[in-house]
């Protein structure tokens, strides 16, 4: 339009800026405390996952969905004043420390124990069972696939939903 009205015609126009695209303006929008207390109420734990605490997780800690499902014992949130989030591979493959709620580290040493109690009941079953663990470190140190530390702090079970 504008090469149209000053090139063809050659008459003199004023601004066409309202005519020009724009970038739009995208504004972050975060839920109201009540509506992340609404649906905090809505989350019901099941017997085999507890959903209240990993979305405490998510939510306070900012974490991505699956960096609490695919946290192990080889890399914890249970010690120190930071804890590491996620296993190996977050976002660009780089780990990456967030501090960790005030109000999570019962719930997580709970969460820690129902854990134990699963892969104790695993190793039980099944003494030749091996959890798959990261990179080289399953050849360098042979009995690690069988040690309680590279075991998840939230394994699945069957009754997921």
């Amino acid at each position: 339009m504008l090469f149209l009205y000053t090139e063809v015609s050659a008459s003199a126009v004023g601004s066409f800026n309202e005519f020009r695209a724009r970038t739009p303006e995208y504004e972050r929008v975060s839920p109201s405390r009540d509506q992340i207390r609404m649906l905090r109420s809505a989350i019901r734990d099941t017997p085999a996952m507890p959903l209240l605490l990993l979305f405490d997780l998510m939510y306070g800690c900012g974490l991505r969905v699956s960096e609490p499902l695919n946290c192990d014992q080889g890399r914890p949130l249970g010690r120190g004043a930071q804890r590491t989030a996620g296993q190996y591979g977050g976002k660009g493959g780089k780990d990456r420390r967030v501090r960790c709620l005030g109000c999570a580290p019962g719930p997580i040493k709970a969460q820690i124990d129902r854990a134990r109690a699963v892969w104790e009941d695993d190793r039980k079953r099944n003494p030749d069972w091996a959890l798959s663990v990261p990179g080289a470190i399953g050849a360098k140190y042979q009995a690690a696939p069988y040690q309680w530390q590279w075991f998840w702090v939230f394994p699945g079970g069957k009754a997921l939903y």
